[in-house]
């Protein structure tokens, strides 16, 4: 998989669990956090963020 789909993923993957927060009977900022270092801090996340940050495939890291 291209580090740009890995992030892709990682975003929609969190994006969803956002979309849970926002409904009424879903408020645990402490489950939310949890799932979303749980998706954003996976190996192949990082290592994808990283490459790309770097300037490696398609996408560039705006800081």
């Amino acid at each position: 998989m291209r580090d740009i789909d890995i992030m892709t993923n990682a975003m929609a993957e969190a994006h969803a669990v956002l979309c849970d927060y926002i409904e009424p009977d879903r408020r645990d900022p402490a489950a939310v956090l949890q799932q979303m270092i749980e998706i954003l801090d996976r190996d192949d996340v990082v290592a994808a963020r990283e490459r790309l940050s770097k300037g490696y495939g398609h996408l560039r890291v705006v800081k």
